[in-house]
């Protein structure tokens, strides 16, 4: 049987069209997300697929799992350590996500809930890195970091920087709060970051988000460093790295190693 020419027209309209707001460059896309359920050791957390590393620096430095506060589900993860002036190093105690690369041109966006412990200094609490681990020895990058209770964009690591401030919404010890970073990777004016504290946008500011020449393959977080005056006690929970929007050359299948021969060449 022949169709009527104005029927097999809309089908093939319509086809078109379905086609075009399924296609896989033009959705958002999530690329994690773990609220650590379905694990008992954080040993589990870096199964394959799963979490790729954890940083412990300095003694006293501790990360678990923990039944204590939750903001979701069963349970959360917990990292403590102590302040970083009595060593000779950065205080660190996180957990990384490291399977693939963003590179000049993405946008991500990342988000998490925290709780930091009674007691906690709330000035130069490290919360949130989103780095580039093989662009020096400083793995530069943009990172969160609670300054007078306001969390902050901190860019020292990319040439010095100067900090991305406000002073709309404060965090406060013993609840419960949302960090939502989103960031368009780009240099100068190409570069784009907006910072949400619980649902409310605090920061919109173009500007440098990104070490020239190179990318971000690195997501912490935890206590990525404690350079505040006090021990620090931080519970993370839901976790979730999105990508927005097309992705760049560098964007490819995560974890490959045909994505990591990809990467750009970096300035050290």
């Amino acid at each position: 049987m022949v169709r009527p020419r104005s029927i097999v027209s809309l089908m093939v309209l319509l086809s078109v069209t379905v086609g075009v707001a399924a296609s896989p460059a033009l959705a958002d896309r999530s690329i994690f997300a773990d609220g650590f359920e379905n694990a008992r050791t954080v040993s589990d957390l870096l199964a394959p697929g799963r979490w790729s590393y954890v940083q412990q620096v300095n003694p006293g430095s501790a990360i678990g799992l923990s039944t204590t506060h939750m903001h979701s589900g069963l349970q959360s993860i917990r990292f403590f350590g102590h302040p970083s002036f009595r060593y000779r190093s950065i205080t660190k105690a996180d957990i990384a996500w490291s399977q693939g690369g963003f590179g000049t041109g993405d946008t991500i966006e990342i988000e998490a809930w925290f709780f930091l412990g009674a007691g906690a200094d709330l000035n130069d609490l490290y919360l949130l890195d989103a780095e580039c681990s093989e662009c020096g020895t400083q793995s530069p990058g943009t990172r969160i970091r609670v300054s007078g209770g306001y969390p902050v964009v901190d860019r020292s690591k990319i040439l010095g920087l100067p900090t991305i401030s406000q002073d709309r919404v404060q965090v406060a010890v013993e609840r419960w709060f949302d960090l939502r970073y989103r960031l368009k990777l780009g240099v100068g004016p190409a570069g784009h970051l907006r910072l949400w504290v619980d649902g409310t946008k605090v920061i919109d500011r173009a500007g440098t988000t990104v070490f020239p020449g190179g990318f971000v393959d690195s997501i912490q977080f935890g206590l990525t460093a404690n350079a505040s005056r006090a021990d620090a006690e931080v519970f993370v929970d839901d976790v979730s790295i999105r990508r927005l929007g097309r992705p760049s050359p560098i964007d490819c299948v995560l974890g490959t190693a045909a994505c990591l021969a990809r990467r750009p060449s970096v300035i050290s």
